[in-house]
């Protein structure tokens, strides 16, 4: 039973509860949660009394299926963790990102914020920083520089306090990626921008040395 609620055989579970005196346990609405499968969801449910565990709202939150975080939320005890709301901030969920926060009372972490930035998803790092307090780490602009986000870079730089290290600049050098490099140069004072020139020659990044070359010609 558990395997076909995972997989959203919703005639098999039908069957199974009928038919078969095995039971499932609390996995079946767990992985039933993870991939979105709510007519089972509700089935077990109604129907059965293993219930599920907090992990269920998590990872449906982590996948996007909002309907089901708003059918666990509304009838089950069980609840979530801060995972949901960190999980649903590194997928860029927005819905149900902006649904934890308004429904739910477990908040999120310094992941949220953090892997939001890292992959670039602008929209949940604004909600984040203008409805949360739970902030970021320098790992935010470290990481949207390393991995080209300039907009998420140029929005932590000027709505946030938590700053950068050296790797945000370095690391931009090794990725190539020219528009982050002028703009943490510019606006910027951590990294070096000498060591930073000898990354850009050893790597071939020839387009960024050209540019650190003109930032300070005695470097």
């Amino acid at each position: 039973m558990i395997c076909a609620a995972c997989y959203g055989h919703a005639d098999i579970v039908y069957f199974l509860h009928k038919y078969r005196t095995e039971g499932c346990t609390s996995e079946a609405i767990d992985y039933a949660a993870e991939h979105g499968h709510l007519d089972i969801i509700r089935f077990l449910h109604t129907h059965r009394r293993e219930g599920c565990t907090y992990a269920a709202m998590n990872v449906a939150a982590k996948n996007g299926h909002l309907d089901v975080v708003d059918f666990l939320h509304r009838n089950r005890a069980e609840g979530c963790s801060e995972d949901a709301m960190d999980f649903a901030a590194l997928n860029n969920h927005m819905d149900v990102l902006e649904y934890l926060h308004t429904e739910r009372t477990e908040g999120c972490t310094i992941y949220a914020m953090n892997n939001a930035a890292a992959r670039g998803h602008i929209d949940a790092v604004r909600f984040l920083d203008k409805h949360r307090t739970e902030g970021c780490t320098t790992y935010a602009m470290d990481a949207a520089a390393k991995n080209g986000h300039l907009n998420v870079v140029e929005y932590l730089h000027t709505h946030r306090t938590e700053g950068c290290t050296s790797k945000a600049l370095e690391d931009a050098t090794r990725h190539g990626h020219l528009d982050i490099v002028k703009f943490l140069v510019a606006h910027r004072k951590e990294g070096d921008v000498k060591h930073c020139k000898s990354i850009a020659e050893q790597l071939g990044q020839y387009a960024i040395l050209k540019f650190l070359c003109t930032v300070d010609a005695s470097v």
